[in-house]
């Protein structure tokens, strides 16, 4: 059994649509939940709060709702550094320029609140979704730009680390990087969706997964042996997040179409890979809930090397009449029996 400690709803005036993207906790216990609030004008702004363990809200400082230049604004990913800065990334609307669209927006908070430093990163039309830090404190963000998945890497007092500027361009249409992790080594993988890798009935499939692993210290690629490239039987797969075991094992999850069957829609998929890049065939999950959209939105592994995700399938609290429902699912690390 569990019990609730605290239960926290938001609803922002005027009564748009409000959302929490992110949470991240730090070595006080501290939570940090970031995401966007529907503003009087019908826009989205970029919101941080804090609360602390027993869900007091920290104001002073913090409680920050953050407006670009008056379009969208959203924070998608949280990180905490082993300092207790809290590291932000989403995207404003025309940060760079009057024009510029969507950028790229990195925002680095102290302990106490106070912005240590921005970044606004403006190419074409950018937005950063994922974020994760290494041993030494280093950032890694990850997203897109235009039609090409992008990564950058910064160190903590914010300068920019040129050998990890990267362009994710496969030359068969569009690249979106979703999630970036750092295992203990400090090597980098990510993942996400790209255009193309499959042939499907004569057409490029529109969305196919991809995962790429980097060598931390010289950001060599180190995927270029293996098999990195996984479309299921439709329109639309992509990894959604990226954890590790203690073991450096490499557990990627997302949804994809059509994976059960042919006639259930999305399904959620899991896929297992050792640190050099070998797949274990028997954590290629799919996940049905009752025919229609069912997706792996995160995950999680603990110190016993149980994997925890997250998401939502439709029907599988009443067949036939329950809509999108919560999915909680828990899985032993030896068989991938559920617990």
């Amino acid at each position: 059994t569990s019990t609730v400690g605290w239960d926290k709803k938001i609803d922002h005036t005027p009564h748009g649509d409000d959302e929490a993207m992110a949470v991240a906790i730090d070595s006080n216990n501290n939570v940090f939940v970031v995401g966007y609030f529907t503003n009087a004008s019908g826009n989205k702004d970029l919101v941080v709060k804090k609360y602390q363990s027993d869900g007091t809200e920290v104001l002073t400082g913090w409680n920050k709702i953050l407006d670009g230049n008056g379009g969208n604004d959203v924070a998608y990913d949280v990180q905490i550094d082993s300092e207790n800065n809290v590291y932000v990334v989403g995207m404003g609307t025309d940060l760079d320029s009057a024009s510029s669209n969507s950028d790229w927006w990195i925002i680095k908070i102290l302990e106490n609140g106070n912005t240590s430093w921005q970044k606004v990163v403006h190419v074409g039309s950018e937005e950063a979704h994922s974020a994760a830090i290494d041993s030494n404190n280093n950032l890694y963000v990850a997203g897109y730009s235009g039609f090409y998945g992008m990564i950058k890497k910064y160190n903590s007092s914010g300068n920019e680390q040129a050998t990890w500027s990267k362009t994710i361009d496969f030359s068969s249409g569009y690249t979106f990087v979703k999630a970036i992790s750092v295992d203990a080594n400090d090597d980098v993988v990510i993942g996400g969706y790209r255009n193309g890798a499959f042939v499907l009935a004569g057409n490029p499939s529109p969305h196919d997964w991809f995962i790429k692993k980097y060598d931390g210290t010289t950001a060599q690629d180190l995927t270029m042996s293996w098999n990195t490239e996984y479309d299921g039987n439709g329109d639309f797969d992509t990894v959604i997040d990226i954890v590790f075991d203690s073991d450096n094992n490499i557990y990627v999850v997302g949804y994809g179409t059509h994976l059960v069957t042919g006639t259930t829609d999305i399904d959620g998929w899991i896929k297992k890979f050792s640190s050099t890049g070998v797949e274990d065939t028997s954590w290629n999950l799919m996940l049905d809930g009752y025919l229609s959209d069912d997706e792996i939105t995160a995950a999680v592994i603990d110190k016993n090397n149980t994997l925890t995700i997250v998401g939502y399938g439709t029907g599988i609290v009443t067949p036939g009449l329950s809509n999108e429902d919560w999915w909680i699912r828990r899985f032993y690390h030896v068989n991938f029996s559920e617990e």
